[in-house]
């Protein structure tokens, strides 16, 4: 797991610009991703973004994945967020060598030990889905 596009805080302006939420104040990577290059971005009015850069799927894979999700949006499957569109109505932005998606940020961490609790509450979800 890690980073695999450096990127900085212009780059990710301008990557933002395509979204127009105005500027980002901080970010930071994330460790969680396995196969592409996460970060959590700060917007200027405290919102936070997660800011992903595919590394691994190609424009058209990533295009099917975000149309699995809008389906489970439809169907209101709670634990499938969507990603932001552009302004021009596309789930997925391309700015340079990068391209990728914009999602609302979740807080939390995975977990560092799947015991029962969390075993059950994996299960519960996949039956839903």
């Amino acid at each position: 797991m890690g980073v695999y596009s450096n990127i900085d805080l212009a780059e990710i302006n301008a990557i933002l610009k395509y979204y127009e939420m105005g500027e980002a104040k901080s970010y930071s990577s994330t460790i969680t991703g396995i196969s592409n290059s996460n970060y959590r971005v700060i917007l200027g009015d405290g919102r936070e973004v997660l800011l992903k850069i595919s590394n691994d799927k190609t424009i058209p894979q990533i295009e099917n994945e975000q149309r699995i999700l809008q389906v489970l949006k439809k169907y209101d499957f709670k634990y499938s967020p969507r990603a932001f569109e552009t302004t021009s109505g596309k789930p997925i932005y391309q700015h340079k060598d990068f391209y990728g998606v914009l999602f609302p940020y979740i807080k939390g961490a995975p977990p560092t030990c799947v015991d029962v609790k969390v075993a059950r509450q994996l299960g519960v979800t996949l039956a839903k889905l």
